[in-house]
């Protein structure tokens, strides 16, 4: 059987205005970039995930625009609200019959299921005890269906900056690694693009459609010399993830790049 294939996009801090621009750049126009990365694929997606920070300022005229764009493409759109995102808003202008915020989606042989790791007014990430209990639980009910679990926050530390954390990441990848069933981990966030493993679990970091951030930890840098360094800009770079998913639980997957760069 043909795998399922995923497109995940993340981080696209989309703007109200034509034209508008955030570091000199347009997010739109960067969108637009990764779009055209995915039009070069033989095959296309089955789906779309798009995993937080869709709009820079939550606002629904950014959402409206973005509705605009991801109406482009020819299957189902589902989406999870990120740091940036201002949920009421985002109910209101960008969700449609093929734009969807759902905790489960069964798709063929597969279970994608959806975590909310937004703190309201805060920037760093958190899984409340409740939202754990029901991510386990919908696992279990799939029997022995394999899982890919999205959400915002990457669960693993990519730098020191308190933004940056998902509180009780361990409780969350502890919980996770109980449950066979869960191959990958997709997330966004950060601003970067890595991979790592957790107990045979793939835990996905995707690169922002908009900008990448470079991080640096606390051993690469002193704090009380430089403590506006542990992040800095790459506007050259930026891309999105597709995911193959097949019906023996295996992934294959790989972030796309505009004009087929390497991050």
């Amino acid at each position: 059987m043909e795998p399922l294939r995923i497109l995940q996009l993340s981080d696209i801090h989309m703007l109200p205005g034509e034209g508008s621009t955030k570091y000199g750049l347009d997010p739109a126009d960067c969108l637009l970039q990764n779009f055209a990365c995915v039009n070069r694929l033989e095959k296309k997606p089955d789906v779309v995930i798009v995993t937080g920070d869709m709009a820079e300022d939550g606002s629904e005229e950014t959402y409206s625009r973005l509705k605009q764009m991801l109406l482009q493409f020819d299957c189902p759109v589902y989406v999870l609200p990120g740091n940036h995102d201002h949920v009421s808003n985002l109910r209101k202008a960008l969700l449609c019959d093929r734009i969807i915020m759902e905790s489960l989606i069964d798709l063929k042989s597969w279970r994608l299921i959806t975590v909310n790791s937004q703190v309201e007014g805060e920037v760093y990430g958190a899984i409340e005890k409740e939202g754990l209990f029901m991510l386990e639980k919908l696992i279990s009910e799939g029997g022995d269906t394999p899982c890919l679990v999205a959400l915002h926050h990457n669960p693993v530390p990519v730098c020191d900056s308190p933004g940056c954390q998902l509180l009780g990441n361990e409780e969350f990848l502890n919980m996770l690694s109980r449950n066979s069933q869960v191959r990958a981990v997709i997330s966004g966030h950060t601003h970067y693009s890595g991979e790592t493993d957790c107990n045979q679990i793939r835990l996905l970091a995707t690169a922002s459609t908009f900008v990448q951030i470079n991080h640096k930890t606390a051993k690469e840098l002193d704090y009380e010399k430089n403590p506006g360094q542990v992040h800095s800009l790459d506007r050259q770079q930026r891309g999105c993830r597709v995911l193959d998913l097949h019906e023996d639980g295996r992934i294959d997957t790989a972030v796309l790049v505009p004009e087929t760069r390497e991050i």
